[in-house]
């Protein structure tokens, strides 16, 4: 008959504790509950949420609006960010790891002013994202004050009215070094864009081009022009400039200024 063997020691090997790890948020509940008697509505769960989710806060905010987001969800968007995690650290920290936390850092001496200082670390965080989101919006401003082709009322139906080759390299090429052009910034929003080249040939309106440029290499494609049309500061004026596209930028080519009920 077989006997059941038992250790060297004639006893049972004692059952394996899981030993608890503690971490940083540990330490922050920790000063909370600290700090809870000292300062009103100040747990340990409120100043792990200030560390969790302030931080994110105003980011978030900043680029749901930069998405266009209504003002109703975005509350909607922050209210969610705010009190979810509220939820989620309680259920994280349930009695039994409470009362572990608290025993764990009973041997730690707790001062006021540094506990006070990490408190008010999220706030600091706050403040320099502001600061961030703030310069960083100012700088895409000035960015955006030169249009870009995405910006300029192209009148694309006269473009492809014209020729199928409006929408070459060459030609968007043109229209984007318009954007950045300094007679842009000076006179504004053009009040209509279009493309003078072999397709599109040469009218009355641009006969003056043919004093400076071989009408035979207009025709062979070795001069593409964009004529942009301003509404001038006086009434019923208006002033069309034509840029030669150079592989070197937009060179202004001939100008005319004249009145808005002229027939060319």
């Amino acid at each position: 008959m077989k006997h059941a063997e038992k250790s060297p020691q004639g006893e049972d090997k004692p059952k394996s504790r899981k030993r608890r790890r503690f971490h940083f948020f540990d330490y922050l509940w920790w000063t909370g509950e600290k700090l809870s008697p000292l300062a009103t509505h100040v747990d340990g769960g409120f100043v792990i949420w200030m560390f969790t989710v302030m931080p994110f806060i105003l980011p978030i905010a900043a680029l749901a609006t930069q998405f266009g987001l209504s003002v109703t969800l975005l509350l909607i968007l922050i209210s969610a960010v705010s009190f979810v995690p509220m939820f989620i650290i309680s259920g994280l920290y349930p009695k039994q790891r409470r009362t572990a936390v608290m025993r764990y850092y009973s041997k730690q001496t707790f001062e006021r002013f540094p506990a006070t200082m990490l408190c008010l670390l999220p706030f600091l965080l706050l403040l320099i994202e502001a600061a961030l989101i703030t310069d960083f919006r100012h700088k895409s401003q000035i960015g955006n004050s030169r249009p870009e082709i995405s910006t300029l009322p192209v009148n694309k139906a006269l473009l492809e009215s014209m020729h199928e080759d409006s929408q070459s390299p060459v030609v968007i090429r043109g229209l984007r070094l318009l954007g950045n052009h300094p007679d842009l910034k000076r006179l504004g929003i053009p009040k209509e864009v279009a493309v003078i080249d072999s397709a599109s040939g040469i009218h009355e309106f641009q006969v003056e081009l043919l004093n400076k440029y071989p009408e035979n290499e207009i025709f062979a494609g070795k001069h593409r022009f964009l004529q942009v049309t301003w509404s001038t500061g006086h009434p019923d004026t208006l002033l069309t400039i034509w840029y030669e596209i150079r592989s070197s930028g937009l060179n202004a080519a001939d100008s005319c200024r004249y009145d808005a009920a002229t027939e060319f």
